[in-house]
């Protein structure tokens, strides 16, 4: 069984101004890579924890996993991506662009 939840890791980020794109809203990727700590669990189950806010590349996610693997080196973390195909893209979760811009969910709105 694999479960997925959010981590309270997760620092809070300051938000930014961000160009909007031409129909005058902000641009999420259909792409964001984030952090996952693994947990231990019974025999034949894991839990998975979100642990860093999504981000819009690879190398920001593996910058927050060293970060993480050094301060916690018990811990065990991983990259992960996902991908929408929902048009524009839509995440439950904070996303921090290549710009360091965050785009808030509308969660935080």
């Amino acid at each position: 069984m694999l479960t997925l939840m959010k981590c309270s890791v997760t620092p809070e980020l300051p938000s930014l101004e961000r160009p909007a794109d031409v129909a005058g809203r902000l641009a999420a990727p259909a792409d964001v890579y984030y952090v996952v700590k693994t947990l231990g669990g019974s025999i034949g189950e894991r839990q998975h924890c979100v642990s860093s806010s999504l981000y819009e590349t690879s190398g920001q996610a593996h910058a927050q996993l060293t970060r993480l693997m050094t301060t916690n080196p018990d811990h065990v973390y991983s990259v992960w991506k996902a991908s929408t195909y929902i048009e524009p893209a839509r995440w439950a979760y904070d996303v921090v662009l290549s710009d360091e811009t965050v785009l808030r969910s509308k969660q935080h709105a």
